[in-house]
């Protein structure tokens, strides 16, 4: 003869569920605030990454902007340089795209772009933040020469972009904000700003020591890499190319 579940043995059942559900919510929101810092990082290192492929491709100076879009996803002509925390979509192009997002490609007509995307940041909620690390000085853009490497500009601090921070605007306890550093080579490196062990190859410059910061005056890349996908993203480099 079978025997079903009895009242009591259902309601058991059910309160372990809900405290089993309770227990792991706190992990779920936690890995997907980090997951949507994971995806506009990836976005911002991609387009960089696709400015100095086409510098090199085409072997000529190319930029890569970081643009506010005053209608988020829609490049027109109200798009605006970042003013160093604003950033909403990026440009890769030979001139300033400012007022010019919306220009169809070209290689001939002003600004000539080669390229743009929208950071997909979900409600503004998550700050793109880019800046000199040397200078501390906001910038909104960075140009690649023939061969890959950054050209700095002493005349114009907001074209030296050598670092980017993705964090949430509000933060959270859980939360693990992403840097992006640029060396001289045009090497990118991804870590972790949560992370304060400095022997942890996902720290950042300077994890535990305040003193201590990137490099922005040359040194090697290594090879290209991705953050990993279960909430402790791993540093990655972009190797140089000249």
């Amino acid at each position: 003869m079978k025997r079903g579940f009895t009242l009591i043995e259902l309601v058991v059942t059910m309160a372990v569920l809900a405290l089993l559900t309770l227990a792991a919510t706190p992990s779920i929101s936690d890995w997907l605030r980090n997951a949507r810092l994971r995806n506009v990082t990836e976005t911002v290192q991609n387009g960089l990454q696709q400015a100095r492929n086409e510098a090199v491709r085409r072997n000529r100076q190319i930029t890569f902007w970081l643009v506010n879009l005053p209608t988020p996803g829609t490049m027109d002509a109200d798009c605006t340089l970042t003013n160093g925390g604003d950033a909403n979509g990026w440009v890769i192009s030979v001139d300033s795209p400012a007022g010019e997002c919306g220009t169809a490609d070209s290689l001939t007509v002003s600004p000539m772009i080669v390229a743009r995307g929208s950071l997909g940041q979900g409600g503004g909620a998550i700050g793109v933040t880019a800046s000199n690390s040397g200078s501390g000085a906001a910038a909104s853009s960075v140009t690649f020469d023939g061969l890959g490497r950054v050209v700095t500009s002493a005349a114009n601090p907001a074209a030296n972009l050598n670092r980017v921070v993705v964090a949430y605007s509000t933060a959270s306890e859980g939360d693990r904000p992403l840097q992006l550093d640029l060396d001289a080579s045009g090497g990118m490196r991804r870590c972790d700003q949560s992370i304060q062990d400095a022997d942890d190859a996902r720290a950042c410059p300077g994890a535990g020591d305040p003193d201590d910061d990137v490099d922005d005056g040359g040194g090697d890349g290594g090879g290209d890499g991705a953050g990993a996908g279960d909430g402790t993203d791993q540093s990655a480099n972009t190797g140089s190319g000249g």
